[in-house]
């Protein structure tokens, strides 16, 4: 897989937020229709198909083969693609690879969620690590492993409350521009994310994602046939991966989150360096996650991003 050999061709994105009535299958199908549409392409076009199970159905097989069925595709392949909050970048990359052995010249990737009108919690004995002897350590919850990472950054370098809710305060100001953001009439003060008690200390309510119902689906082909269908093709440059050391409470470092390494990889292949980029979207599972990935990536220095995001460098105009 070489950089700019293939191509995002199609996107589709419902509505995000509280959605009574509607379940985690029909989102899915909305999704991908709607990128569909913005390829320009049908159903009987797709030859390959992945998806990531939502909070709805994550424990099991998944319903991906319903969105199948009930558009009448007939891909090579449907593929279950689990690799948490990665799997957004996994996926995207497993295309390129089908694509590229012949297994597929089209994919769709979907994925569709109902978990917040449904009331699924991400709490309990088995959130993570897939045993309840983790509850042994109160951990209940990712909110917990993230925890722990925060208060080690706090130990180790003087990290603050005010500059971890820097990051949420930040990205309420994002929401409150974009009409379509889940939060867009909800603003934020650093004294409103103060004043929220902690659910796993240090982090509050304001440190989590969200968790919202809503589908999206991605298009991916090769870069040649892209440049012939509707929407101008997003070229995948670069592609990286890495990984931390072990999980939850036997992380042996908790500011190793495996980011530099999937840079390296990433950058690498697209033959860029930090200087070539204007536009970092950051993956914000937990504010401390923003953090230890700028971190990571090298636009802070260890230890030098909670002064930097306190700063305003992450905000409008920043």
């Amino acid at each position: 897989m070489n950089s700019g050999e293939y191509a995002i061709a199609g996107l589709g994105v419902t509505v995000q937020g509280r959605l009574p009535g509607r379940d985690d299958v029909s989102l899915k199908v909305e999704s991908l229709q709607l990128a569909l549409a913005d390829a320009g392409i049908g159903p009987g076009d797709v030859d390959g198909f992945m998806f990531q199970p939502g909070l709805t159905d994550i424990g099991a097989y998944g319903r991906g083969g319903d969105v199948v069925k009930l558009l009448g595709m007939h891909p090579n392949f449907v593929w279950n693609v689990q690799t948490g909050g990665a799997t957004a970048i996994t996926v995207v990359h497993m295309a390129c690879c089908a694509i590229a052995t012949g297994q597929a010249s089209v994919v769709a990737i979907n994925y569709g969620d109902s978990s917040l009108s449904d009331g699924v919690s991400m709490s309990g004995p088995d959130a993570i690590g897939g045993s309840a002897r983790v509850g042994v350590y109160g951990m209940f919850s990712p909110g917990a492993d993230h925890a722990l990472a925060a208060r080690r950054h706090m130990h180790m370098f003087g990290t603050t409350r005010e500059q971890l809710g820097a990051i949420p305060v930040t990205a309420r100001a994002y929401a409150n521009r974009r009409p379509d953001a889940v939060l867009h009439d909800k603003p934020l003060t650093m004294a409103d994310y103060l004043a929220r008690p902690p659910l796993t200390d240090p982090l509050n309510r304001h440190d989590y994602c969200l968790i919202a119902d809503g589908g999206t689906s991605l298009i991916v082909t090769a870069a040649d046939r892209a440049a012939d269908l509707r929407t101008r093709p997003v070229y995948i440059s670069g592609i990286g991966f890495g990984t931390a050391q072990r999980v939850v409470y036997q992380r042996t470092n908790y500011s190793n989150t495996g980011v530099a390494r999937a840079k390296a990889k990433a950058f690498g292949m697209a033959g860029l360096t930090l200087a070539d980029i204007d536009c970092a979207q950051i993956y914000d599972c937990f504010s401390i996650a923003v953090l230890l990935t700028l971190e990571g990536y090298g636009f802070c220095e260890q230890g030098e991003c909670g002064p930097f995001v306190a700063e305003g460098n992450l905000g409008p105009g920043g």
